[in-house]
This record gives structure tokens, C-alpha cells and sequence, in this order.
């Protein structure tokens, strides 16, 4: 197991108006990621090309359709109910931006459970350090880089998301690898969301130095003068590490997300950049000591 979680850890989770400090929040590039149902019974990314068609809304995207459920379980945003309180993320002291509150628009759910009060002491156990799903992702990305997409991976992956109520994967992912390789990778950043997993993840797939992410991270930096009006055109982000995105509420008369009496809709805004220098934050430094002792080792690359 991990390592457990306490009434002030629940403290530095908790949005400000129950008396937390919001330290750790999930990003706009993790939220993304959550997966809606679509009319013909299947789950696509809100990114998709079909997405709008079927009713997504960037400016409503909790409820102009319905998402994954482990996206309610995980998250809390704008308009959504915690411990029996609807969260205002555009005014009080949830307000995005206000003291100790979120950066991003949005506060954690995951492992908290909301019954208990953080002036209470308790100690749960975080999540375990290897789960069943990690071992059938691992087995369904083997089979699909080796053999290709099949009918058993595709009912392994469905199993998963069946066991949080989620719809399967469409049909067609059973032939086409890269189809199948984006789905499974999605179901990687959902299914082991702060789990201490996405560090690991970006790295195997050599995500930073991708082409493919590249080349996406540089169409958000041409899509226009500034970062609001980049957030707003170029999605899917990038998944290069050196930026973070958030969603903030703005009152429209025809908004379709209803808080404390006043009509709003979502916005796409940029945060801040991260650094992430390839092949450095690849590997970790060999210590000094460790390359005195042994002459012959060489130290990674760019430390």
C-alpha cells in the first residue's frame, strides 16, 4: 500500500469553503481525458471528431452530456454538489484564484470519503501500489504491439470500465492498433488517476520528445496571441509536460450552468508552463558519490 492519508492530508484536498487549503487539484488536461457517452452506446474523448455532433458542449462540458462516471467519482468543478453543497468556483472562497483555493477550476474527490470531517482524526490507506487493471493494461498493450488488436483485450479493457459503470469501447477499436493504443492509454490516466502513476506513464511512452505531441504543442502555440485564445482552439493539449490548463466559469445570459441564481458557461484558460528538458527529466541523476566510486559509470544524459 501507500502511503495513508489523514485528517490533514484530507485538509490540503478540501475546497476552502469546508475548511481546506486546496494544495493538490487536478488540471484541465487530466479532466479531458474523462470520456462521454455517446447516443450509439459507446465512449469517445470530448475531443473527438464526432463530439460536438453528439452534443458536447465546451461551454456546459459536466452535463451537456453525460461523461464517464469515474469522472463525477473523481472530481470536483462548477456547479457540482460536495457534501450536499453546491461549489462556486466563480465567486466566494472557492472562487477560482482566491486564497488557498483552486488554480484550476477544479478541487480532488478521489479517496476522499466526504462523510468524515477533517477536524476528525482518521487514517485511510491510499491506493494500493499495484492494482489488477495496471496488469491487464500492461497485457493488453503487449498483445496489441505484438499481435495486434483482438476481441480479448477489447472485452478485458470493457471489464474494467464496466466495473465503474462506464460504456465499452467502440466496436472499431478491434481493428485498428492505433485506435486501440489511444484507448488503452486513456484508460491508463483515468482508470490510476493519483495513484502516483502519470509520472511513470509520460515517460514510458516518451511522450515529451513524441513527434506526434510536438507537433501538437506547437499548433497550441500558433493558435493565437494569447494563451486564453490558444486554450480556446488548439485541444486536445499536448502531452509534452510543459504546460498546465484550467476552466473557469464566466457569467453568460445564455449559459447553460445555473449557480446561486446566476447563469454561466466555461472557459479554457491557460495557467502556467512547466519545464521538461529531453532526455534529462527522462532519468534521474546518477549521485556523485556512485560515479566516484565506480570510474567507468557515466552520468545520464544532460545532468
Amino acid at each position: 500500500m501507500t502511503r495513508d492519508k489523514d485528517n490533514n492530508w484530507q485538509g490540503d484536498i478540501y475546497p476552502p469553503s469546508w475548511g481546506g487549503s486546496s494544495r493538490q487539484m487536478p488540471v484541465q488536461e487530466q479532466v479531458d481525458e474523462y470520456e462521454y457517452i455517446a447516443p450509439d452506446g459507446f465512449g469517445y474523448p470530448v475531443y473527438a471528431v464526432r463530439a460536438k455532433k453528439d452534443g458536447y458542449d465546451d461551454a456546459n462540458p459536466y452535463e451537456s452530456v453525460k461523461r464517464d462516471p469515474r469522472f463525477y467519482r473523481d472530481i470536483v468543478y462548477h456547479g457540482s454538489t460536495f457534501k450536499g453543497k453546491v461549489i462556486n468556483t466563480a465567486s466566494g472562497a472557492d472562487k477560482v484564484g482566491a486564497t488557498n483555493s483552486t488554480t484550476t477550476g477544479y478541487f480532488l474527490r478521489k479517496i476522499l470519503r466526504e462523510s468524515w470531517n477533517r477536524d476528525k482524526s482518521f487514517s485511510i490507506s491510499g491506493p494500493p501500489v499495484w492494482r489488477l487493471p495496471e496488469f491487464i493494461y500492461i497485457y493488453c498493450e503487449a498483445v496489441n504491439e505484438t499481435a495486434g488488436p483482438n476481441a480479448e483485450i477489447y472485452e478485458l479493457l470493457n471489464t474494467v470500465r464496466k466495473r465503474a459503470f462506464m460504456v465499452p469501447i467502440p466496436a472499431e477499436a478491434k481493428a485498428s492498433k492505433a485506435l486501440m493504443d489511444e484507448y488503452i492509454k486513456r484508460e491508463r490516466r483515468v482508470e490510476l488517476f493519483y495513484e502516483n502513476n502519470r509520472i511513470w506513464t509520460t515517460r514510458l511512452y516518451l511522450e515529451p520528445s513524441s513527434p506526434k505531441e510536438t507537433a501538437k504543442e506547437q499548433a497550441w502555440q500558433g493558435a493565437g496571441s494569447t494563451n486564453d485564445q490558444r486554450s480556446q482552439k488548439a485541444w486536445p493539449y499536448p502531452k509534452s509536460q510543459r504546460m498546465i490548463n484550467g476552466m473557469k466559469p464566466v457569467e453568460d445570459p445564455a449559459g447553460k450552468i445555473v449557480v446561486d441564481g446566476k447563469k454561466y458557461k466555461m472557459q479554457r484558460y491557460f495557467i502556467e508552463s512547466r519545464v521538461f528538458v529531453t532526455p534529462r527529466h527522462y532519468l534521474f541523476p546518477i549521485m556523485q558519490d556512485e560515479l566516484q566510486k565506480t570510474p567507468t559509470l557515466k552520468q545520464n544524459p544532460g545532468w
